[in-house]
């Protein structure tokens, strides 16, 4: 009789996190070096690759090593740290100094929206001022047109009354001489019809006589 396994759940397994490194992945780099000769490799290595997948790499071996070769690893951590601090600070640098173009940049976009407030603010007050100085003078116009109007309306009136005073004047003279030379005349022919009267009174008289 063959022994039926029992079925069942089978136990799980815990996958261990696996890293892959490949040969000359870290072209040039040996712990055989001195610490400022791997350094400087490394640094070409991350201006070439990036620094985070150097950086990737050198954990990748530090993992490896950590139990076995504790030496080995601890250089490999050291290597990687000072990757991570070099480049990192470098990055954050350069973010910052982004930050301050950005905010250099928008302070003047600010200040040159200001300016152009500024201008377009004087530019109406300078239009409102000139229009208003342009009605100003266009009712000083107006005010010396009609004074002079009126003026001009005075001495046209003045000057028909003294038209009209010198016509009554005129006409009262001539009224005048009229009556003063009828007045002579008729005084005239007067004397005269009495001084033919005397004289024919006096021829009578001279041939009554006679």
């Amino acid at each position: 009789m063959h022994s039926r396994s029992k079925s069942g759940p089978k136990p799980i397994s815990k996958s261990r996190i696996r890293i892959h490194v490949t040969k000359g992945s870290l072209h040039g780099y040996t712990l055989y070096d001195k610490r400022a000769d791997r350094r400087k490799v490394l640094k070409k290595l991350a201006k070439k690759d990036s620094w985070e997948t150097v950086v990737k790499r050198l954990n990748a071996l530090y993992i490896y090593n950590k139990n076995k070769h504790p030496e080995t690893a601890a250089k490999f951590k050291r290597d990687m740290q000072f990757i991570q601090n070099e480049f990192s600070l470098k990055k954050m640098s350069k973010k910052h100094s982004i930050k301050k173009r950005s905010k250099r940049h928008s302070m003047k976009k600010h200040s040159k929206r200001h300016s152009m407030k500024k201008n377009s603010i004087k530019k109406k007050h300078s239009k409102k001022h000139s229009m208003k100085k342009h009605s100003k003078k266009h009712s000083m116009k107006k005010h010396s047109k009609k004074h002079s109007m009126k003026k001009h309306s005075k001495k046209h009136s003045m000057k028909k009354h003294s038209k009209k005073h010198s016509m009554k004047k005129h006409s009262i003279k001539k009224k005048y001489s009229k009556r003063h030379s009828m007045k002579k005349h008729s005084i005239k022919k007067k004397h005269s019809k009495r001084h033919s009267m005397k004289k024919h009174s006096m021829k009578k008289h001279s041939m009554k006589k006679h």
